[in-house]
């Protein structure tokens, strides 16, 4: 094994190590452009804001606010607890249908 090999090997540990426990795929999913779930429900989000903030003037029947709200409100509980796996960019996107669950539950229980 030539030493240019060996030199990149013992860098790509110790980069390893210092970023541990994030992985390559963790950090690419920690950047919201690259993270297709939280734009979504981002997205959604906004649309119930909206939506809860212009029932008044659309003559939304109550049901359709409730859901708005429940939409909104699951959206907050997301993005705040994926906020602390973004900061130390170990948001795992292996765990994306998880997620998707969880905010369709959180939509059907609100």
């Amino acid at each position: 094994m030539d030493n240019n090999l060996k030199l990149a090997i013992n860098i790509h540990g110790e980069l390893s190590q210092l970023v541990h426990p994030a992985t390559p795929e963790s950090i690419r999913a920690s950047s919201i452009t690259n993270n297709t779930v939280l734009v979504v429900f981002v997205f959604c989000g906004f649309l119930s804001s909206v939506l809860l903030l212009t029932s008044s003037v659309l003559a939304l029947p109550v049901i359709y606010q409730i859901i708005a709200a429940a939409i909104l409100g699951i959206t907050f509980q997301s993005l705040y607890s994926a906020n602390k796996y973004l900061k130390t960019s170990t948001y795992n996107p292996r765990h994306n249908q998880g997620y998707i669950i969880n905010y369709a539950l959180g939509i059907f229980s609100g």
